[in-house]
């Protein structure tokens, strides 16, 4: 009977471990999310967490976003931080975009097509100078403009509003640029953001 026992207690034992070995699927490397052999990079963004997928070798819960059917991003939860990550080979197009809004959460949404086209505009300008710009130092000071494309569940940072000296850049996300705003086009995007 002890022996029954014994082995109904390691065969319960080693099928929990299969599962959880199973259910680990997915691993940090250096920044990188690793998920299913796929490589996911830290993005910035704003989404609705849905359903449970996973989990890292060390404990992080990895989440799909609700709307994403093909995991193109993937949120890895810790006890205390959420991290959003993004497939690396996803990208898109800047005339998708179909909404946009400004600051965080609580931001001014607009689908409003004559601001979303401007400020298309604003993001193909051509940088005249070039700026070496650290966004942690700006941390306080930007403003963070968010742009939802279309059949992208998550809207994204398309752009930061900077304070830069005496001037002020809007410095473009996805290529990692910035461009000089003149008062006027200043002056547009603050009448747009309230």
């Amino acid at each position: 009977m002890k022996i029954k026992v014994i082995y109904i207690v390691i065969i319960a034992l080693s099928i929990i471990f299969i599962v959880m070995g199973l259910y680990s699927n997915g691993f940090f490397k250096g920044e990188k999310l690793v998920y299913k052999g796929v490589d996911y990079v830290g993005a910035d963004g704003d989404y609705i967490k849905d359903t449970l997928i996973g989990k890292t070798r060390d404990g992080w819960k990895l989440y799909s976003i609700k709307g994403d059917n093909n995991n193109y991003y993937i949120v890895a939860k810790g006890n205390r931080d959420e991290f959003l990550y993004v497939k690396e080979s996803y990208s898109r197009k800047i005339d998708k975009i179909e909404a946009i809004w400004f600051g965080d959460n609580n931001g001014h949404y607009t689908e409003n097509e004559e601001i979303i086209d401007y400020m298309k505009s604003l993001l193909k300008k051509k940088s005249t100078h070039k700026y070496d710009i650290n966004l942690n130092e700006y941390e306080n000071g930007w403003q963070k403009i968010y742009g939802k494309y279309a059949e992208d569940p998550v809207a994204r940072v398309i752009a930061y509003v900077i304070p830069y000296g005496d001037n002020v850049l809007l410095y473009c996300f996805e290529d990692k640029r910035a461009v000089e705003l003149s008062d006027d086009e200043y002056r547009l995007i603050t009448k747009y953001s309230k």
